[in-house]
């Protein structure tokens, strides 16, 4: 196979530029061809534009040569390429300019070193690079860059905050500039709703500094980022409160561990996750605020053990989850919760029977269902509370006959509700029409 020529050499490495972007300009006004074919004079010219547009455009062993060129502008064309051992020779170099490029080509161990670099027009690279520790530190550094420096700062604060209302992290209701504004003020501030606020809208430096905050509420707030590597930690905070947050995320490693935590409180938040794993253990926990949450997750097998639990209150969850068979049974439960309970899933059956409940709580979630049989029997009942919860179905026969209650709070019940259904009149009356009347009756006219 025979050897390429200089030119297929040529044409190989400029299609190859092309493709990278590196002749954007260079193509405005030549095509590949042409520049090819210009290469060879530009190799032999002294003149500085075509040494530049040798760097520009040429191969390796052009840019060998023009590194060390004496022409600032032509070493800086060969930063502009972005070799790896131009730049860690130029990065060095004497000249502010090409220095300068070296910076734009954003290569870490360049930007760690020009960061401290004394010229302006260097930093302002360095700033224009958008590394995070290169801005904090510019921001408070020499004035010709700082501005600069701070306002991109202030940006990725703003931009930050965009990304977590559109995560639905927090409210889009809330200004993002305002809060980006907000919260330099708040790094500085020891205050703890501070730390909470730079915790809730921070980025990762701030939420770096503060997953190790003294204080629980700042280190939940930490938690509610969802960061991996925070959870890893937080999992295994002291405080309840955080490993309850945690466990409200749902990663199942965390879930694996919280299960079986010493609070209440964290495996509440597990089963409210609902993992079937984490219910099947959960429903046989000693605390009753969990075993609630179980029965709210209402899964058959689990009401079907809870129906008869210990505890009142996991019951009433049991009454309110509304299967018939648990209904059946707890019409006759011990405790008027539980009865209430029933009373507010509204089946005819338990109504008729709750209807006579010896106990009123019972009576006014009965009153509440708005069944006239219940209401004629129930505008007498000896409590107040069941007669104002008749009031409140606003019935007019049973306003009539409660107006002049001898209790004042089932009085001033049935004021509001003829205030509320005189209201609700208004509003179905004809705008116009309502208008000529309070006109007529302001000039006495009415009839």
């Amino acid at each position: 196979m025979a050897e390429k020529t200089e030119f297929e050499k040529d044409m190989e490495n400029l299609k190859s530029l092309q493709e990278d972007g590196k002749l954007k300009y260079m193509l405005a006004d030549y095509t590949l061809e042409d520049i090819a074919n210009q290469l060879p004079k530009w190799r032999e010219s002294k003149e500085r534009s075509d040494k530049m547009r040798l760097a520009e455009a040429g191969r390796d062993k052009d840019l060998d040569k023009l590194v060390g060129d004496p022409d600032w502008e032509v070493r800086m064309s060969v930063a502009n390429r972005g070799r790896d051992k131009d730049l860690d020779k130029l990065v060095n170099d004497k000249d502010e300019y090409v220095r300068a490029a070296v910076a734009s080509q954003g290569r870490d161990k360049d930007l760690d070193k020009l960061v401290n670099d004394k010229s302006e027009h260097v930093l302002n690279q360095v700033v224009d690079q958008e590394r995070e520790q290169d801005l904090e530190k510019l921001a408070n550094g020499p004035l010709v860059v700082n501005g600069r420096a701070s306002e991109k700062l202030f940006h990725k604060d703003m931009e930050h905050i965009k990304e977590l209302q559109a995560r639905g992290t927090i409210s889009k209701d809330l200004d993002s500039y305002d809060l980006a504004y907000q919260l330099e003020n708040w790094r500085k501030s020891d205050k703890i709703e501070d730390r909470v606020n730079v915790a809730t809208y921070g980025r990762d430096k701030d939420l770096d500094k503060l997953v190790n905050d003294p204080d629980w509420q700042v280190r939940r707030s930490i938690a509610w980022q969802e960061r991996d590597k925070d959870l890893d930690k937080l999992v295994n905070d002291e405080n309840k409160f955080v490993r309850e947050q945690v466990a409200a995320l749902g990663r199942d490693k965390d879930l694996d561990k919280l299960v079986s935590d010493k609070d209440a409180t964290v495996r509440m938040s597990v089963a409210e996750y609902g993992r079937d794993e984490d219910l099947d253990k959960l429903v046989n926990d000693d605390s009753g605020q969990v075993r609630q949450v179980v029965a709210i997750a209402g899964r058959d097998k689990d009401l079907d053990k809870l129906v008869s639990d210990k505890d009142h209150l996991v019951r009433e969850e049991v009454a309110r989850a509304g299967r018939d068979k648990d209904l059946d049974k707890l019409v006759s439960d011990e405790h008027e919760s539980v009865r209430r309970a029933v009373a507010q899933q509204g089946r005819d059956e338990d109504l008729d029977k709750l209807v006579k409940d010896s106990d009123w709580y019972v009576r006014e979630a009965v009153a509440d269902q708005g069944r006239d049989k219940d209401l004629d029997r129930l505008v007498s009942d000896l409590h107040e509370e069941v007669r104002m919860h008749v009031a409140e179905q606003g019935r007019d026969k049973d306003l009539d006959r409660l107006a002049n209650d001898k209790s004042r709070s089932v009085r001033e019940t049935v004021v509001e509700q003829r205030e509320k259904k005189q209201a609700e009149a208004s509003r179905e009356v004809d705008p116009d029409i309502l208008a000529k009347r309070r006109e007529a009756a302001r000039r006495g006219l009415e009839r």
